[in-house]
């Protein structure tokens, strides 16, 4: 259909409609003057090329502005649907790139609430730790602070808090790491323009 509109409201089309309308009056002229030579009328009187009918002419006028309204109405069918294709190319463009960028976000906000975690964890241990130092179990307490039993108690203290630290502060250069790598495959992989101006 749309290649059969297409022919018919082309410009080739026009101007082979055109010469051949030409070339059928050349063909009505030249056939009288033939009959006028060799046929001549009984009464004498020439043979006459007849005018265009007005019936043809207004047929031919309903034919072209009906041929017109066609073309304008799957012309505009045609548009409407390369602009629903466009809007949903860039819906999809769109969602897509919404997607990707709010997973990254989601890792990036649950690694950053995992890593304040660790930190009020670090920091409890601290206080927890200091706390052991200066508040002795009481069979320590009545004993002096230079006590060999008293500051291996410190000792086993402070051991225990920074193998506790050691592990939260593992986990934290973990976090960190991986929020590098979310960071690099963000730059890597930039959010693509969504097609929303006919582009592919």
């Amino acid at each position: 259909m749309n290649s059969f509109l297409d022919t018919i409201w082309s410009a080739s089309f026009g101007i082979g409609f055109v010469v051949g309308i030409i070339l059928q009056r050349i063909y009505a002229h030249t056939r009288c003057h033939w009959l006028n030579g060799h046929r001549p009328k009984s009464n004498g009187s020439r043979h006459k090329v007849s005018p265009v009918g007005r019936v043809w002419v207004g047929g031919l006028i309903a034919v072209l502005a009906l041929t017109y309204v066609v073309v304008q109405a799957d012309q505009t069918h045609r548009d409407t649907v390369a602009l629903a294709q466009e809007t949903r190319r860039c819906q999809q463009d769109l969602v897509t790139n919404i997607k990707r960028n709010r997973e990254i976000t989601t890792q990036n906000d649950d690694l950053s609430a995992e890593q304040r975690a660790l930190l009020a964890k670090s920091l409890d241990a601290g206080s927890e730790w200091v706390n052991q130092l200066i508040v002795l179990p009481p069979d320590l307490a009545k004993l002096d602070r230079n006590d060999p039993r008293v500051q291996q108690y410190g000792i086993d203290v402070t051991r225990a808090y920074y193998d506790r630290i050691g592990k939260y502060r593992k986990r934290i250069a973990e976090i960190n790491a991986e929020q590098d790598r979310l960071a690099e495959q963000r730059a890597q992989n930039p959010l693509s323009s969504p097609r929303c101006d006919g582009t592919d």
